[in-house]
């Protein structure tokens, strides 16, 4: 569906630009109003990550940066969108199931 969608609305191969809109359930630190974001994502060569590996209907921990701050512009992206940079790691599952998430996401605190 993904693939379908990004061709008939987008002029770029489904390689590169794509986005995926995530439910907001929690924010753990920082500020977000909206319940639905959109992250942006690349082939990585502008150090940005892909997002076609995280499946519907689970759960994931994010350290999404506002794309504003992003050192290249994504078709059809805004300032307020996201991305999750690819040199690092930004986003771990969450496991209800036995309440733990899987991964590492570095940093200061």
């Amino acid at each position: 569906a993904v693939e379908e969608t990004f061709k008939s609305e987008y002029d770029n191969e489904t390689d590169f630009y794509e986005s995926i809109d995530l439910e907001i359930l929690e924010v753990i630190k920082g500020r977000e109003t909206r319940k639905i974001i959109r992250i942006f994502a690349s082939d990585g060569a502008d150090c940005r990550s892909g997002v076609r590996n995280f499946e519907t209907g689970k759960t994931y921990l994010f350290t999404p940066t506002l794309s504003k701050y992003s050192l290249t512009d994504m078709p059809n992206e805004k300032e307020t969108d996201f991305f999750l940079w690819s040199c690092s790691e930004t986003s771990i599952e969450y496991r209800a199931d036995n309440n733990k998430v899987y991964g590492l996401i570095k940093g200061k605190s």
